[in-house]
């Protein structure tokens, strides 16, 4: 029940689409989901250009992510234990969010352990 609450979140014709063969490329694959989050790669220290992290910037609601309290502005440090910091140190930015996300998607029904940071304390949100 709650993964169709969710879809029809994110995809408002999703029980249209999954009937439609042509449209299914749109949909994600069931072994290739998300968390729920939008992330940003931003730069919280304008005067050191390498310094950037990975911040929360929507979290949708029904989600895994809204399900665990996440919020908008989280800051993640880690996935899976997967220091976040040398993967967007440099680089693309739209090549640091890709490799973010691909750490975040999974099985559904899988575990993801995050590290975030929020209001200057670290949180550990599995």
């Amino acid at each position: 029940k709650m993964l169709g609450e969710y879809l029809k979140e994110v995809f408002p014709a999703w029980d249209r689409q999954l009937c439609d063969p042509t449209a299914n490329a749109l949909l994600p694959h069931i072994e290739d989901v998300g968390i729920g989050i939008e992330v940003a790669i931003v730069r919280p220290d304008l005067t050191h250009h390498d310094r950037r992290c990975v911040e929360i910037s929507r979290v949708l609601r029904k989600g895994p992510a809204d399900l665990t309290g996440l919020q908008a502005a989280d800051r993640i440090v880690s996935i899976d234990g997967h220091e976040l910091a040398p993967i967007i140190k440099s680089g693309a930015l739209t090549e640091a969010v890709a490799k973010v996300t691909s750490l975040v998607r999974g099985v559904s029904g899988s575990n993801v352990t995050l590290i975030i940071q929020r209001s200057s304390r670290g949180l550990s949100v599995g």
